[in-house]
């Protein structure tokens, strides 16, 4: 007999009983398990205390170096990542007004928060650099491959003269050095191509009710920023399923910006998070 996915249109993960019979987990109907009901949630990265401040500025485990980690193929890194403590970036027309407000959480809206750091790439005078920024070492191997794992973000980007095309992408690699290496499937293999599909709110509706999807986030998002506190220059949220290396005991997520034509390209990172089921 071929396999039943479905009984009467209806799935068998959303059935709960049969013939009046509470299913359990694991119970079969018609040779077909039962899907588990899930397991424990489990915060595999916490929400980034305290950025610093300065060039490559990061908290313990992380790192942000040039000249060393290789983005995709045999490129390098030519410029770190910069923390800032809080407030607008230093350039006019591009940046946030703050740091996003963490007490909102991954399921809060996008507000400023006061004077509350996040991480930056600075593009005065760096046009056109390659930018990598690493999580330290996370230990997937407990998590369950049921789709709850995954990594959250926000995100402002705004400014004139954003990458269009390589803005900001998200890699996965158990590879300290590189986000190119390709063993886990998650890598970089060019500017534009490689790396984990980031599901991110694309519009000021500040809700997650429009989203886009993509390898890479290119070109302006937020409308406004730099001393403007209203729902266009709010923070916004992205998101990485991380379902395909769940097991994994060694995992480096790395965060991709190549800056833009001019200074007003600067991309900022705030509240990253892992978050799954064990």
């Amino acid at each position: 007999m071929a396999d039943i996915s479905k009984i009467n249109s209806v799935a068998i993960a959303n059935i709960s009983k049969l013939a009046g019979r509470t299913l359990a987990d694991g119970d079969k109907v018609f040779g077909n398990s039962k899907p588990s009901s899930g397991g424990t949630a489990e915060v595999f990265l916490t929400n980034v205390a305290d950025w610093g401040s300065g060039l490559g500025a990061h908290p313990t485990g992380w790192e942000t170096l040039a000249n060393t980690h290789i983005v995709f193929g045999s490129t390098a890194v030519t410029r770190q990542w910069t923390a800032d403590s809080g407030g607008k970036t230093p350039s006019g027309g591009t940046g946030p007004t703050d740091g996003h407000d963490s007490t909102q959480g991954i399921s809060g809206d996008g507000r400023e928060g006061s004077s509350s750091d996040y991480i930056y790439t600075e593009a005065s005078g760096y046009s056109n650099r390659n930018m990598l920024l690493r999580t330290p070492e996370l230990d997937f191997s407990n998590a369950l491959a049921n789709n709850t794992l995954k990594l959250y973000f926000w995100f402002h980007i705004y400014g004139s003269n954003i990458n269009s095309t390589a803005a900001l992408g998200v890699a996965a690699t158990d590879s300290s050095t590189s986000a190119a290496d390709d063993t886990l499937g998650l890598h970089f293999t060019s500017e534009t191509e490689g790396g984990g599909t980031i599901v991110y709110w694309d519009d000021n509706s500040d809700d997650g009710s429009s989203t886009a999807s993509g390898v890479r986030i290119g070109g302006q998002q937020q409308t406004q920023g730099n001393g403007n506190t209203s729902t266009d220059a709010h923070w916004r949220l992205g998101y990485v399923d991380l379902n395909s290396v769940a097991g994994q005991s060694s995992v480096y997520i790395w965060f991709y910006s190549k800056t833009g034509t001019s200074f007003r390209s600067d991309v900022c990172l705030d509240d990253v998070t892992v978050i799954g089921e064990v």
